[in-house]
């Protein structure tokens, strides 16, 4: 069932940790649900971070070789020649990055 709460930034985390359904917050004539909260019916629940994501606190940030576009963590695959670096890419030595490229220096 739905807990009371405040808008604490600790509501979301709570949420997260112990994957429970929080009570919605009063807001104008209706209600909202919480940061790091998302509406579930009559109530609030945790947003669950997409794969290839790494929680946190109350939000997510994707892996080391991943990119974030909108709601998802997308493999950035480096071009040939290159070597990844986090969630980026660099070329090897004797090539230079165009256009999402490594062409090899004249």
């Amino acid at each position: 069932p739905p807990v009371e709460i405040d808008d604490s930034p600790d509501v979301a985390e709570a949420a997260f940790t112990e994957r429970r359904t929080v009570a919605p917050v009063p807001h104008g004539n209706g209600w909202r649900c919480p940061t790091g909260t998302r509406r579930s019916g009559d109530a609030c629940t945790a947003n669950d971070p997409p794969p290839n994501s790494v929680r946190v606190g109350r939000t997510w940030h994707c892996a080391a070789g991943f990119v974030r576009r909108g709601n998802a963590c997308i493999d950035t695959e480096p071009p040939p020649n290159a070597i990844r670096t986090g969630s980026s890419w660099r070329c090897r030595a004797g090539y230079v990055r165009s256009r999402g490229h490594c062409l090899q220096l004249q």
